[in-house]
This record gives C-alpha cells, sequence and structure tokens, in this order.
C-alpha cells in the first residue's frame, strides 16, 4: 500500500483525476508566519511548546482565513497574538510540561488534525494590532526518536469591507472522558453558557 500512495495512488494504471468543486475556497495564503523550528523530544513522552514568531506586525492586518502549516507532527495547538511586543523569554521556542499563554490567553484559532484551515465567515475578519507578535501553545505526541517540526501560519487577507469578528472563543472541556477499550463510536458531550451575546 505504501509503494502504492509513493508512486501517485495509481488505479487501473493511470492517476485519478479530482475536480474540486467551483465554490472551493483557494487554499493558498497571501503570507505565511514561519515561526521557529522546534525539536520535538524522542523521550516517548508527551511534550509541549510555546513558540513565538521572531518579529511582529508591521501594521495592522485583517485576516479572514488562517491555514495551519506543519510538518505533521503536530498533534493539537491554539493560536495567540500577543500585546505589542510582549515575550517573556531569552528563546523564542521554549519547551515546558504544559505551558501556560501570555498576552491574549483567548486561543484566535485551533488545529487538531483535519482542521488545517480556519474560515471566519463571509463579511468577517479578525483584526491583528500592529506590533502584535504571534505564538502557538503546541502539543506533540510521544516519539522515541528526536525530530524537527516547523510550524508555519497561512494568513488569508480581508478584501472589501469587513465586521471585526471577535475574539473570544468559547472553550469548554467535557470532563470525565473515560472511554471503555475496542468502543468505535465514543461521545462526550458538555454544555457552556456565554456570559455574553
Amino acid at each position: 500500500i505504501v509503494q502504492w500512495i509513493q508512486s501517485g495512488a495509481l488505479s487501473d494504471g493511470e492517476a485519478e483525476t479530482i475536480t474540486p468543486p467551483e465554490d472551493a475556497v483557494e487554499t493558498t495564503p497571501d503570507f505565511v508566519v514561519n515561526l521557529p523550528a522546534y525539536s520535538v523530544p524522542g523521550t516517548g513522552l508527551d511534550s509541549y511548546a510555546e513558540i513565538a514568531a521572531e518579529s511582529v506586525f508591521e501594521d495592522e492586518l485583517w485576516v479572514s482565513g488562517i491555514d495551519w502549516l506543519s510538518d505533521g507532527l503536530l498533534h493539537h495547538a491554539s493560536l495567540h497574538v500577543l500585546d505589542i511586543g510582549f515575550w517573556p523569554y531569552d528563546s523564542f521556542v521554549v519547551s515546558d510540561e504544559e505551558p501556560v499563554p501570555h498576552g491574549n490567553a483567548v486561543p484566535l484559532a485551533l488545529y487538531v488534525p483535519g482542521n488545517e484551515r480556519v474560515q471566519f465567515p463571509d463579511g468577517y475578519a479578525l483584526r491583528l494590532p500592529k506590533g502584535g507578535r504571534m505564538m502557538i501553545v503546541a502539543h506533540y505526541a510521544p516519539s522515541d526518536a528526536s525530530r524537527p517540526d516547523r510550524v508555519g501560519i497561512g494568513l488569508h487577507f480581508a478584501d472589501g469591507f469587513v465586521r471585526e469578528f471577535p475574539e473570544q472563543t468559547l472553550v469548554h472541556r467535557a470532563l470525565d472522558v473515560d472511554i471503555p477499550p475496542n468502543e468505535p463510536d465514543y461521545a462526550a458531550i458538555g454544555q457552556a453558557t456565554a456570559d455574553q451575546d
């Protein structure tokens, strides 16, 4: 199977042609913020890191979509924009058992496998302030060998008149999750109430 995939996943000797739908969203970002590389430790344990961009935004930006670009090692992550130029560490890559984000503690975008693209509703955009610095809180699954990973944040700039997308995300964690062995369709449901419209 691996050889078949590496050879282009041919079907009956011919490559399959896949036509994207007419309303498919263009996925090429207008600009990519490349974060410093992180070396995933080969300890066989989960690892966490705070990774910040080395530079800040020179101008205010309005973004209608965000792409998560990774070498495939990232398990899940949250994206934040730090207060003007704020970064309390000597290094732009800080590894910790479970770091706590600084600056804007509200995640602007979340990454899990299958959610590589965050698209805001038509007519809305996220404002990124002048002087702001992007950072992620990243979780990497256990690895037996040390491997480098580099995350990029692709930005799709808004076009035309837009309204500001609310910079607040309601995050709710379902507690007491206990998945039985070999359970193919486990569901965890939780509820939370927003404190404002």
